[in-house]
């Protein structure tokens, strides 16, 4: 999308934050939303790339950037059914898990949503397609980020 003369993404330019990125200014952070609008409109890796940019500059030991890094991992899982690799939607979607499930027992909230509610929605989107042994489809199933203002 970046990289190729006929790429969507090839004309946006985001800088990379000249400081750390604090979770408790997630409302201001444009880099951080438009990679939520670019996941709800279905662009995974484009909002994957997006995000790496705030993430990269967070200690990544932090919940706020773990939780951020599990973001990019359910976008990733989502990639990889779009791709019908099973084995990396499984992958994804347990490292997002076990991310998810550490930060919901330090904060309710992370930039704008409920931890709980993502790893739920989640959690259902990869449980009805692992009772069906078949691979989740990327469809309007896909859960959305549901950010609270």
């Amino acid at each position: 999308p970046t990289m190729d003369a006929g790429g969507h993404m090839r004309t946006t330019t985001l800088a990379i934050p000249d400081s750390v990125p604090s979770e408790l200014a997630w409302m201001t952070n444009r880099i951080y939303l438009y990679g939520v609008d670019l996941f709800n409109a279905g662009y995974f890796w484009e909002a994957t790339e997006v995000w790496e940019k705030v993430w990269s500059r967070m200690d990544l030991k932090e919940p706020p950037a773990v939780f951020l890094q599990a973001l990019m991992m359910l976008s990733g899982g989502v990639l990889k059914a779009h791709c019908k690799d099973i084995d990396g939607v499984k992958a994804f979607w347990g490292q997002a898990e076990g991310r998810l499930s550490a930060c919901e027992k330090v904060s309710r909230t992370f930039w704008g949503l409920k931890t709980k509610a993502v790893k739920k929605d989640f959690a259902k989107y990869h449980r009805d397609f692992e009772r069906s042994g078949a691979i989740p489809v990327v469809d309007e199933r896909v859960p959305v980020l549901k950010v609270k203002l």
